[in-house]
């Protein structure tokens, strides 16, 4: 038994070396060389679908989606855009108007769409604003006083004026006008007409020569000056925003003067012509506040209020009922 296993083992082992002898060097353990080149399989149609079936259904799906003719891909022409977005260069200080103020002049390229100003600290663009209302007309209304005019007359032999019965103190005086400013070329030439009122009372003088001259009388007088003047007016005014205008006036008046007492008496009523002239000031008020400028403008059509500032002189046409006197009075004007 020992020896016929013997034998197998030895014919097993002499087997195995015979076939590890016959093979060749490349062909030990089934190594491949690295650096041999992998040979790429040959790409061969599927065979078709015929029995034996050798393609799957999605193979077949795929296959006629090749087969298919796809439609000819129409190019859109490609559009050269020529066109370069232009940037906005930032805005360049040009000037400063002030070392301490930190305001500066800059080229701003919306300035002329009115661009004024804009604030550094909160960050709000200002516009200039255009006006609605047509700024061809003006009213004012002011007050001031008058100098006493230089009447007088007879009575019973005594001689009266103005200042004997009255006084000689300066007379309130009130006036009210209207403007037209049809030429605006080179500042506003226009028409002013105009109303004035003003008033003085005292007590009267006896007539009777055996009185002696200068007593009063119990009777009351009301003294009563309606003069109306139409002339021309000339103001330096050449923008919307200016802040004062320097004017000139000129022109003839009409005096309507009246005499009450409170005696029963009927009043006395006479009329004398006179020329005057003169010249003032504007100051404008709406300057101060730019959104008092707009609220005015847009709600009410204000153009421009004024502060106004007049002297004037009066000289009387008839010697027997002599008005020269001179003005002066202030008061409110607005352009519409």
């Amino acid at each position: 038994m020992k020896i016929e296993l013997a034998s197998t083992c030895l014919f097993a082992f002499l087997f195995l070396a015979s076939a590890v002898w016959a093979q060749s060097p490349d062909d030990v353990f089934l190594e491949v060389d690295p650096n041999t080149p992998k040979a790429e399989a040959p790409v061969q149609d599927l065979p078709p679908n015929e029995p034996p079936y050798t393609k799957t259904q999605d193979e077949l799906d795929a296959q006629k989606m090749l087969n298919q003719e796809l439609p000819p891909v129409l190019e859109e022409p490609v559009v050269e855009e020529n066109k370069v977005e232009k940037k906005q260069a930032p805005p360049k200080v040009v000037e400063t108007e002030s070392d301490n103020s930190g305001r500066y002049k800059i080229a701003h390229p919306d300035a002329k769409r009115g661009l004024y100003l804009i604030d550094q600290n909160t960050g709000k663009y200002y516009y200039k604003t255009e006006k609605l209302s047509k700024k061809n007309q003006s009213t004012s209304i002011r007050v001031g006083s008058i100098t006493p005019p230089n009447i007088s007359m007879e009575s019973g032999g005594n001689t009266y004026n103005f200042a004997d019965i009255y006084g000689d103190n300066d007379l309130p005086y009130l006036i009210l006008d209207y403007e037209w400013q049809p030429f605006r070329s080179f500042g506003k030439l226009g028409v002013v007409m105009g109303v004035g009122f003003f008033t003085a009372s005292g007590n009267g003088r006896f007539a009777n020569p055996a009185v002696q001259n200068g007593e009063a009388a119990k009777e009351t007088f009301t003294f009563i000056g309606l003069p109306i003047s139409v002339g021309g007016i000339y103001r330096l005014e050449f923008s919307d925003r200016q802040w004062f205008a320097p004017f000139v006036v000129g022109g003839g008046s009409y005096y309507v003067l009246g005499e009450l007492r409170d005696d029963g008496k009927a009043p006395k009523i006479v009329g004398t012509p006179a020329a005057y002239a003169g010249g003032g000031v504007l100051f404008n008020i709406t300057r101060w506040s730019k959104d008092i400028d707009f609220a005015m403008d847009r709600e009410y059509g204000i153009s421009n209020m004024w502060l106004s500032a007049e002297f004037r002189t009066i000289q009387s046409a008839n010697e027997d009922l002599d008005v020269s006197a001179d003005v002066f009075n202030i008061g409110i004007s607005v352009d519409y």
